[in-house]
């Protein structure tokens, strides 16, 4: 193998870098907008459930599976709101009893 070649080899490897981090880049700006400009969203990781770690491959291929990513998206949804509106009803309880001490 000559020196060219190796330089070939060198300039591949350095561009595949460089796509990566132009990659994550984009990733890192495109979430920053989104938090500034767009719903916020949080993420949520999800573990492989114990005993199902021979399953691996099928767990990874869960998160492309639409049918699977609707049912997460509907069950966080419903989950969601229960634990939004345990907070907010403090708040209003609050709120309205404060409204009551200043109306007698």
């Amino acid at each position: 193998m000559g020196l060219e070649d190796m330089t070939k080899i060198l300039d591949r490897i350095l561009e595949k870098k460089e796509k990566r981090r132009s990659m994550r880049r984009y990733e890192e700006s495109r979430e920053d907008f989104e938090r500034i400009i767009g719903k916020p969203t949080i993420k949520i990781n999800v573990k492989i459930p114990e005993g199902y770690e021979d399953q691996k491959k099928e767990f990874l291929e869960l998160e492309q599976e639409e049918a699977f990513l609707k049912d997460v998206s509907k069950s966080l949804l419903r989950i969601v709101k229960k634990h939004l509106k345990k907070k907010r009803e403090p708040n209003r309880n609050t709120h309205n009893t404060n409204r009551n001490a200043s109306n007698k």
